[in-house]
């Protein structure tokens, strides 16, 4: 025994003295390497100052080729005496955590780098296995170590095909080895497959488990999960019948094929519904599904036992005219049918041509923009030389009132224009854009009223959608008698009979407004107004005679701002004769005792008209002046 202890301490004392005598080796041979002036002895005496400057300083003063670190910004204060250059230089290194290296004679000073982080120690999977029975608790864990601590415990013989990996999650209590095991692999996405007391773990991309006796083969990338109700898919030419197989089996849900579908899919998709699924599995193909009290069944789309039924509803859009846009490629699927009480399309078809069906109807279904048009329809008399202008007033009238705007109609820009003038201007003026109306402008128009100057002719407010004509029409309808005269010839004499019956004519004002809403909120109008007015008394018995004043245009505006449209001038020439009672019908001397006027009457017709555009959330915008 005391032998063997003496041995032990020899050996020790060995192995120590070795040691010591390699380092002493090791810094004969390190001073050995060291430039000259390395080993010189200096002194060293400085106080708050850079430590690149103290190390220049040493190369300066000892004639060593010293290269530092740009990066290194560190003040210091040091004060040394009598050592050598190279421990000074190693010192300094040291309190500040800086590296030195020596290479070729040629030192290089650099920041220390940072120390890796150690590795978090691996993750052991809670796996439990006893008398046959499987228990695990796993979450995210990774899949060999899984493999492998499920080896150790229950002693099974399993092995992973090569290049799977990925994760696993799932909890399972004191279940049978082989229901448990295969069942926690499958739900993650792995195929598993038992020879010969060898388990095979594949990722379902590997058909692994075929009855011939051919080696596993690939067909592309093949993963399917289901978690929380939500399928996750990225698969690549895979069988349709298979992908839908997998997917209803991770869910744990009932299906029925009436035919196996045929074909291959690519899909990738992550966390979508079931039924999103299906759809974009099936959607290229002539298989569709139906679910029914929580079955599934797949089969052929002319199966008119796989059809379904929905009712969707439009919120904003006709039913009838959002049938009419459907696309022919979705129509010939299906049946289609409008239901007005509703306002619904009955759609029956298979589950994904439905969901295509409903697509494109929640596309197009957005509010519709409802227009108010506000126009009010002026007849100025221009006699005077009274005429539209932009706060116009009209020349050579003795009314002061004038001045203070009055007889001006829309306030902007004030000065006065004389009768030729203003003509002249309502020629180049025809179409203009002035902006809001003022709230004084119905007041300020009711004063020209009352002096004669202007005559509403019309002031209607229409309301109507986007894209869709609003008509106002508004007069008389004017009868009046048409006599014809027959001629008969019998043997003796010519016959004439004579007929009546009643015809009508039209005097109206009308006007046709069909607005169309841009995205910016700007408005393009087309305008058709046409006025007919009769000349002079009706009478039944002669058609009157009708002045028409009509004009088409199309404009851009933007909403809550007024435009203009002029230039529907018209000219009434009308004759006054007065007399002295009996002495005036006199033939010839008739003349003396009478006399005789002619009067020409010049009018022009201006329309204003104020577009404001609502979502369904009122007018907020109109800015409607004041109208009392």
């Amino acid at each position: 025994m005391n032998t063997t202890r003496g041995l032990t301490i020899a050996v020790l004392l060995f192995v120590a003295l070795s040691l010591r005598a390699e380092q002493a080796d090791s810094l004969l041979l390190r001073v050995a390497e060291l430039p000259g002036g390395a080993k010189e002895m200096t002194s060293l005496s400085f106080k708050d100052a850079d430590l690149r400057d103290i190390f220049r300083a040493l190369s300066q003063q000892h004639n060593l080729n010293i290269f530092v670190d740009n990066s290194i910004q560190v003040r210091t204060t040091v004060a040394l005496r009598n050592v050598q250059v190279y421990e000074a230089m190693e010192f300094l290194c040291e309190q500040n955590n800086l590296v030195m290296d020596l290479r070729g004679g040629m030192f290089r000073i650099s920041t220390r780098p940072t120390p890796k982080p150690e590795p978090p120690p691996p993750k052991i999977p809670m796996v439990y296995y006893e008398a046959g029975l499987l228990t695990v608790q796993l979450k995210n864990d990774d899949l060999e170590q899984t493999i492998l601590e499920v080896q150790k415990k229950s002693g099974k013989n399993i092995l992973l095909l090569s290049g799977t990996s990925g994760s696993l999650s799932g909890t399972l209590n004191d279940i049978e080895f082989d229901l448990g095991f295969t069942q926690l692999l499958n739900n993650n996405g792995f195929a598993v497959q038992k020879r010969n007391s060898i388990y095979l773990v594949s990722r379902l991309e590997y058909f692994v488990g075929q009855q011939s006796a051919q080696q596993p083969t690939r067909s592309g990338p093949y993963w399917i999960s289901v978690k929380d109700s939500l399928v996750t898919m990225d698969v690549t030419n895979a069988s349709l019948d298979r992908v839908v197989a997998d997917v209803l089996r991770q869910l744990n849900t009932d299906v029925v094929f009436y035919n196996a579908p045929a074909g291959t899919v690519t899909v990738r998709a992550t966390g979508i519904p079931l039924h999103r699924a299906l759809d974009l599995v099936l959607r290229n193909s002539n298989f569709t599904y139906r679910e029914t009290d929580g079955i599934y069944v797949i089969g052929d789309k002319a199966n008119k036992a796989l059809a379904s039924t929905a009712l969707l509803r439009l919120k904003h859009l006709r039913a009838e005219k959002a049938l009419e846009i459907i696309p022919t490629s979705i129509t010939s699927q299906a049946t289609l049918k409008v239901l007005k009480e509703q306002n619904a399309i009955v759609a029956i078809a298979g589950n994904d041509v439905v969901t295509q069906v409903r697509e494109f109807l929640d596309h197009i279904d957005r509010p519709v923009a409802q227009v108010l048009i506000e126009a009010l329809v002026v007849d100025y008399d221009l006699t005077d030389g009274l005429d539209l202008g932009i706060d116009a007033g009209f020349g050579g009238s003795t009314d002061t009132t004038a001045s203070q705007g009055v007889n001006m109609i829309i306030p902007g820009i004030d000065f006065t224009w004389n009768g030729t003038r203003l003509t002249r201007g309502l020629q180049q003026i025809g179409l203009a854009n002035l902006g809001q109306l003022p709230s004084d402008f119905y007041l300020r128009l009711r004063a020209l009223e009352q002096k004669g100057r202007a005559n509403v002719r019309s002031r209607p407010i229409l309301s109507t959608l986007n894209g869709h004509q609003a008509t106002l029409s508004i007069g008389t309808t004017q009868y009046f008698i048409l006599k014809t005269t027959t001629p008969y010839r019998d043997q003796t004499q010519v016959i004439f009979q004579e007929s009546q019956n009643f015809q009508t004519i039209e005097a109206d004002v009308r006007l046709e407004i069909t607005p169309y809403v841009g995205a910016d909120r700007t408005l393009t109008l087309e305008i058709k107004p046409d006025f007919k007015t009769p000349v002079g008394q009706l009478s039944p018995n002669v058609p009157p005679t009708i002045n028409r004043r009509a004009l088409s245009s199309t404009l851009v505006v933007k909403e809550g701002e007024t435009i203009v449209l002029g230039g529907l001038i018209q000219e009434t020439e009308s004759e006054l004769r007065t007399q002295t009672p009996i002495l005036g019908s006199i033939p010839l001397l008739g003349y003396l005792f009478s006399s005789t006027s002619k009067s020409n009457r010049k009018s022009e017709l201006i329309i204003y008209v104020t577009p404001h555009i609502s979502y369904g959330e009122g007018f907020t915008n109109s800015g409607l002046p004041d109208r009392r």
